[in-house]
């Protein structure tokens, strides 16, 4: 060695073999132990108040688990209310993505939200630039039917939603250009911003999907369609009819039935492994004080 040094644990110079670098210093390799069974340590470890740890000495003494996993957590750790979790173990109340290890989420009524998501309403609609929803509306309210060719996710999108709709007496959607527009443009955005998040000056009813996937190229754009409106539908499954009204985790459920909904335009956007996929509806859904009237359960 071209530099002496003095081994941490048993204070002997250090004048060859293995040695350790660990906590600020050098070690010979037999000196290196563990602060609980004082076995040496190889390879990997943990470190509390100065000291190493093999990984399950550590969590024998102060690891936690995650309540959803039930594995100890190494590395960030999201506490609330008394228990600890994984972030990847979550998924955001509002648009069902996956939370990234140690990313700054809220907490709202007990659930575990996306900042970006947070300022979505209740209603359906956020709030927003005022003038813009108002000039949206009128463009929607004055739309000619449409007389075009759909591609093929589009079509099968719409097929989708009108195959499900009839199931809870709400009438057939029909092609809206200016709610898709809206979505072609929305979509590229969330590619850009790589993130899920909702418009909040559309004006108009909106559905948000997301997936990631190492066969994104080998799945043709109808089932990515079928995919996106089977999750959306599959809400249903935690919304209890009986007690009609906003439900959390049920709104894209509720916007494809929503019965006062008549027009709908969708696009999907792909990079990579990531698939993302915007629906927009007029009139929007999900109001509050309007469940009763719009969301049947047959």
């Amino acid at each position: 060695m071209s530099k002496e040094y003095v081994c941490m644990g048993c204070g002997k110079k250090i004048t060859g073999g293995a040695v350790s670098k660990a906590l600020g210093g050098r070690w010979h390799q037999e000196c290196f132990k563990c602060a609980t069974c004082d076995k040496p340590i190889k390879g990997s470890f943990l470190t509390k108040d100065g000291k190493a740890y093999h990984k399950d000495c550590y969590n024998s003494n102060y690891g936690l688990k995650c309540e959803v996993c039930n594995d100890f957590i190494v590395g960030h750790i999201l506490k609330y209310n008394g228990k600890a979790y994984h972030y990847t173990c979550l998924k955001c109340a509002k648009c069902g993505v996956y939370f990234t290890d140690g990313e700054a989420i809220s907490v709202k009524g007990g659930e575990f939200v996306h900042n970006a998501c947070k300022a979505i309403s209740r209603g359906g609609v956020t709030k927003g630039n005022n003038n813009k929803v108002k000039e949206n509306a009128e463009k929607l309210k004055q739309e000619p039917e449409f007389q075009g060719e759909l591609g093929e996710f589009e079509r099968e999108c719409m097929n989708q939603h009108n195959l499900k709709r009839p199931l809870h007496s709400a009438g057939p959607l029909t092609w809206s250009e200016e709610c898709a527009e809206h979505a072609r443009k929305w979509v590229q955005h969330l590619v850009e911003i790589d993130t899920l998040a909702h418009d909040n000056e559309s004006g108009m009813g909106e559905n948000c999907g997301y997936f990631q996937s190492s066969n994104v190229s080998s799945k043709s754009d109808s089932e990515w369609a079928i995919n996106v409106s089977n999750m959306w539908y599959g809400e249903i499954e935690k919304y209890d009819f009986d007690k009609s009204g906003y439900q959390s985790q049920t709104g894209h459920f509720t916007q494809m039935i929503w019965k006062s909904t008549t027009k709908m335009g969708c696009a999907i956007a792909k990079k990579g492994t990531k698939v993302y996929i915007v629906a927009n509806y007029y009139p929007p859904g999900n109001f509050m004080s309007r469940y009763a009237e719009n969301v049947s359960k047959h």
